[in-house]
């Protein structure tokens, strides 16, 4: 029997036949990545973009330290929430940039001590507008429905004598504790005061006074 020689097939018979072979099979292949093969190294710069990350998957414990500087930071990006409770000291704040909320004005007393017909020492704007009886005075704004402290003064521990004072303008639903004194007296710029010794019998005595103001 003659026998027929075998050839070695040539190169462009295997890449023929690796192609027909893709061609029958289709062309859908899964390409399978070793856990952990592909690195710093396997991507290109600028190739993970942010459209290309998952919500939320960029922790903290993603980012190397000394990684998110200010250049990185969006301005106005942080919040109050968004920072742990005490992470901001002093040494991280400038206070120049610290705008603190502007303290109320502190109360104001009008006062003023009287005797003999004058005015001694007073806090200012206050004026005997009558001598009395009873003396008058004239406190340049509306005192209607403040309080008045009065007092006579004293000799050692024994007061000298009675006082009263109410603010002139007549009484009304602002000036409830208001006296009709003369005219031109009789507006709510002025405060009445009536001084009597002990047994009630009116006298001119040395007193204080004393409106705080709104």
């Amino acid at each position: 029997m003659r026998r027929i020689p075998l050839r070695r097939p040539s190169p462009a018979l295997i890449v023929a036949t690796i192609a027909l072979f893709l061609a029958a099979g289709g062309t859908g292949y899964a390409l399978t990545l070793p856990a952990n093969s592909v690195g710093a190294p396997q991507i290109k710069p600028g190739q993970v973009l942010n459209s290309k990350l998952a919500t939320n998957s960029v922790t903290y414990s993603k980012l190397a330290t000394n990684q998110m500087t200010t250049v990185k930071i969006r301005n106005r990006s942080l919040l109050g929430e968004d920072l742990a409770n005490n992470t901001i000291t002093g040494q991280q704040v400038d206070e120049s940039t610290l705008k603190l909320p502007t303290p109320p004005a502190p109360p104001v007393t009008k006062f003023a001590l009287v005797g003999g017909g004058t005015i001694g020492a007073q806090s200012g704007g206050i004026a005997i507008a009558q001598a009395g009886p009873p003396l008058i005075l004239d406190f340049g704004s509306s005192q209607a429905g403040r309080p008045i402290a009065a007092t006579v003064a004293s000799s050692g521990t024994d007061l000298t004598g009675q006082i009263s004072a109410a603010p002139c303008g007549g009484a009304s639903a602002s000036n409830p504790n208001g006296v009709t004194c003369p005219a031109p007296y009789n507006t709510t710029n002025h405060v009445a005061v009536y001084t009597a010794d002990k047994a009630g019998t009116p006298k001119a005595l040395p007193f204080s006074i004393a409106i705080p103001q709104p």
